[in-house]
């Protein structure tokens, strides 16, 4: 499974684009401060050993920040899966006159439109 670095634009749902802007730029930022923290730990000490829990906790850190990342973007693609399938649920339900194309209520006998009776063609 490849971890998503990029925005994902779900054309059904603003709140789950918004999230996955923000959990890219979360997992984009993990990793940069992740390798910034390493950098610093290990050019910071001027030719003494590197402190291994500075080098941990840098790593760790920028590793939390990616999770969260990622944890932003699973959310925002099953923000955008359950609205898409409560869309389509809406979808179904709805009928419409066979000899007109008029949109019916489920519990319509009778057309409004042109008085057809539901179900005969």
């Amino acid at each position: 499974m490849m971890i998503p670095f990029t925005y994902t634009r779900y054309k059904n749902s603003v709140l789950a684009s918004i999230i996955s802007l923000i959990g890219s730029s979360f997992i984009v930022g993990g990793v940069f401060l992740g390798v910034a923290f390493v950098a610093e730990s290990v050019t910071g000490n001027s030719g003494k050993a590197v402190n291994i829990e500075e080098l941990a906790g840098a790593v760790l850190s920028g590793a939390l920040i990616a999770a969260m990342g990622w944890l932003l973007t699973r959310w925002a693609k099953r923000i955008a899966e359950k609205k898409l399938k409560k869309e389509l649920k809406a979808a179904k339900s709805v009928h419409v006159c066979s000899h007109c194309g008029n949109s019916l209520a489920p519990d319509d006998v009778f057309c409004f439109k042109c008085g057809t009776r539901r179900g005969s063609r």
